[in-house]
């Protein structure tokens, strides 16, 4: 399950993961 904590290659992923970790890519 750690994938789905971390910024996936995908932009689907970037957007689900992205405001969890913080990050404003």
């Amino acid at each position: 399950m750690g994938d789905r904590f971390r910024p996936g290659p995908l932009p689907e992923q970037k957007e689900l993961i992205g405001p969890k970790i913080g990050r404003s890519d």
